[in-house]
């Protein structure tokens, strides 16, 4: 999966990995935010909203990753 380097909702980010449980996404997500590879952003409203952004090291990944899908 690539991630554009604008946030995403949780469920944009889902809608490309029909494969993945919302469960696992949310404990990929997290690990990830751990890891420093992602901002996760929750806004207090109704329904619950959460957004995700990527990091600069994410970002650095990211392309790496994809420099090695392309070799």
């Amino acid at each position: 999966m690539t991630m554009p380097l604008m946030s995403l909702r949780s469920g944009r980010v889902w809608e490309p990995l029909r494969g993945i449980t919302p469960k696992v996404l949310t404990q990929t997500l997290r690990a990830m935010e751990r890891g420093g590879l992602v901002i996760r952003a929750a806004y207090d409203e109704n329904p619950p909203r959460v957004k995700y952004e990527l990091t600069a090291p994410g970002r650095r990944r990211r392309g790496a990753a994809a420099r090695r899908s392309l070799g």
